[in-house]
């Protein structure tokens, strides 16, 4: 049901999938960062919400370094919601962004690329901050200790 746009090069640099939903998909797509800015992209178009693309979603996700979902909707229960909860039950723990509009109050602007300026949702915003995160050593290498089977409430207290 995905459509993979763009896959890793594999020339060893720092990978980033970047999951662009609906019209984020287009505003992504023509300033994927390259290999000058030592990361490469991996552009995915999920198409739909639901049913996620789980197979798609867990191979990215075990591939990537980072991955980044990028939506035109608010952050709290949209696409990046999904991902994360479905990157929780299968126990995968890649470095994760989200981009979408804060739960706020948006006002009106004379266009929609004023606001997307304002709230960090531009092509080149993205693209910095996916450049400057942390790097992909910090990412787990085991599961935390309270999901292990021998764990136990009273050492959760602690």
């Amino acid at each position: 049901m995905a459509e993979v746009t763009r896959n890793f090069s594999g020339q060893g640099l720092r990978k980033v999938a970047l999951f662009g939903l609906g019209n984020m998909h287009s505003v992504a797509a023509p300033r994927l960062p390259t290999h000058r800015s030592r990361i490469d992209c991996a552009l995915i178009n999920p198409r739909f919400v639901k049913p996620l693309d789980e197979g798609v979603t867990e191979f990215f996700a075990r591939s990537a370094d980072l991955v980044v979902t990028l939506e035109d909707h608010v952050h709290m229960g949209g696409y990046g919601s999904a991902v994360l909860e479905f990157l929780s039950q299968r126990e995968l723990a890649p470095q994760y962004w989200r981009v979408a509009w804060p739960d706020q109050f948006i006002e009106h602007a004379s266009t929609v690329e004023h606001l997307r300026r304002k709230y960090g949702l531009t092509p080149d915003q993205i693209a910095v901050r996916a450049r400057t995160s942390s790097s992909p050593s910090k990412r787990p290498t085991s599961r935390p200790a309270w999901l292990s089977p021998n764990f136990s409430s009273r050492q959760r207290a602690r």
